[in-house]
C-alpha cells in the first residue's frame, strides 16, 4: 500500500485526459507522467508517514492542522499551489543548511534504539500453540501423530459451524489443522519472532531518508498544487 500523489498542473501544463480503457492512451499517459516533472510522487506507507511528518513540523507555518491530517489519509486532500512552492523552498533551505540531514540521523538513531517488543504470535514463549516439538522430528512425533500439515480432518464441522463463531467449534478446528513439522522447525518454532520470544519494534518498519525528502521537495516545486491519495 502506498500514497499516491499527483500534481494539479505539473510543469504549468493541463494533465492530459486518458481513457484507461484503451492501451495506446494510457501508455501514453503514463509516458507523460514519467516524463513530467511535478506530475506524480509516491511512497509507499512506511516512507509517507515519516516524510509527512516532517513536512508539517518543518511548514507549521505554511499547512494547516486539516492539511496535516489529511495528508495521511487517501481521500485526495488538495494542497495548492501556493502551499506547495513555500513547502519547496523550506525543504530546500533546510536541505541546503544541513538541518535535513541532521533531523534524518537524529530519526535513525531514535529507530534503531527503540526495543523489541513481546511476540503476540507465541505470546513471548517462542514456540507457537501447536507447534511443539519443533526443534527435531522425535520431539514432534512426541506432541502430533505425523510429521505432514493436516488441514481440516474433521469433515463433521460445516461451514455455517465455523461462520457461527462458536467457540466449542472454533476449538475444535484449531485441533484437526496442524502445519508440517519442517514448516515449524523452518520457522524454530514462530514465524513471528523465530524462536525468539521478541520481535523487531513495530514502529521501525517507517522509515526517513534524505532522498526522498529532497525528491518530494522537487515535485511540489514543479506541481502547481498537487492530491494525495
Amino acid at each position: 500500500m502506498g500514497y499516491d500523489l499527483y500534481g494539479l498542473r505539473p510543469s504549468n501544463m493541463e494533465v492530459p485526459d486518458c481513457d484507461f480503457s484503451d492501451d495506446d492512451t494510457t501508455k501514453a499517459y503514463f509516458a507523460w507522467q514519467k516524463n513530467t516533472m511535478g506530475a506524480y510522487f509516491r511512497s509507499n506507507m512506511w516512507g509517507w508517514r515519516p516524510l509527512w511528518g516532517y513536512v508539517t513540523e518543518s511548514c507549521d507555518d505554511i499547512l494547516s492542522s486539516k492539511d496535516a491530517l489529511k495528508g495521511t489519509h487517501n481521500g485526495g486532500h488538495k494542497i495548492s499551489k501556493t502551499k506547495a512552492i513555500k513547502i519547496a523552498r523550506r525543504i530546500s533551505k533546510l536541505n541546503k543548511n544541513g538541518e535535513l540531514r541532521g533531523f534524518v540521523q537524529s530519526y535513525e538513531e531514535w529507530s534503531n534504539n527503540l526495543s523489541d517488543e513481546d511476540c503476540d504470535i507465541c505470546d513471548s514463549t517462542g514456540t507457537r500453540k501447536g507447534w511443539e516439538g519443533w526443534q527435531s522430528e522425535s520431539e514432534w512425533l512426541k506432541h502430533h501423530d505425523t510429521l505432514d500439515e493436516v488441514e481440516n480432518a474433521d469433515e463433521s464441522i460445516s461451514v455455517a459451524q465455523v461462520i457461527s463463531g462458536d467457540a466449542g467449534i472454533l476449538k475444535k478446528l484449531k485441533q484437526v489443522q496442524q502445519v508440517s513439522y519442517r514448516w515449524a522447525n523452518t520457522c524454530k518454532g514462530c514465524n513471528s519472532c523465530h524462536g525468539k520470544g521478541k520481535k523487531k519494534n513495530f514502529k521501525r518498519s517507517y522509515f526517513l531518508n534524505e532522498a526522498d525528502v529532497i525528491e518530494f521537495g522537487d515535485f511540489c516545486r514543479h506541481s502547481g498544487g498537487f492530491t494525495i491519495h
